[in-house]
């Protein structure tokens, strides 16, 4: 009865999630389905050049990255910190605070789950703000990149881009205009970006 009961908490937790994540990218006229196979892309093209496999999509995923998106707007910083007083990533509480919204990873090669965040900007004057939104995710996506050389813990985000033990993953960003920067006729908006990697899930 427990092991049910938990398995219902978890899908009306991603339906009603699924609900608000919808309409705040229509509010923002982002094609998120575009945004997400440019994230995929990315990323695989960085694993097939080091001869990983492939990372794939999987539900699981896409409510927590969501709600950690949501979560650093309205902390107004950009953290891992899943409680005021911790240190920056704490590996325990975020593993934790996984398992409790359904997402239970394997252990391989010392890997389970991480989390890559950052917060950033975009113009646009368009009914579709896509492009806009993809542009300066590449720009983010870039600085992941050359972490390569950097040595441990400076070069997180490229570590788990192309670690060879990760195959799951899930991209969620959080948008807001910011009505104090204008540029002419173009609006700005801000955004908190999180991606959610996981080996591969315990059945």
């Amino acid at each position: 009865m427990y092991l049910i009961f938990e398995e219902i908490k978890k899908n009306n937790y991603l339906i009603s999630n699924k609900t608000e994540y919808t309409k705040h990218y229509q509010k923002f006229n982002i094609n998120i389905n575009k945004i997400k196979q440019d994230w995929l892309l990315w990323h695989n093209q960085a694993r097939s050049s080091l001869w990983r496999s492939k990372y794939s999509y999987d539900d699981r995923l896409n409510s927590t990255a969501f709600e950690w998106s949501k979560e650093q707007d309205f902390k107004w910083k950009m953290t891992h910190e899943r409680v005021n007083w911790d240190w920056y990533y704490n590996y325990p509480k975020v593993e934790k605070w996984f398992n409790k919204r359904g997402v239970k990873c394997k252990i391989s090669w010392g890997a389970t789950s991480s989390e890559s965040i950052w917060k950033y900007w975009y113009y646009c004057k368009d009914n579709d703000c896509t492009d806009e939104l993809s542009k300066s995710l590449k720009v983010i996506f870039d600085i992941y990149m050359s972490e390569k050389w950097l040595w441990y813990p400076a070069d997180a985000h490229y570590k788990w881009i192309t670690l060879p033990s990760l195959n799951k993953i899930w991209l969620w960003i959080y948008l807001k205009e910011n009505f104090n920067d204008t540029y002419l006729d173009f609006k700005s908006y801000d955004y908190y970006v999180t991606t959610h990697y996981c080996t591969n899930f315990k059945k």
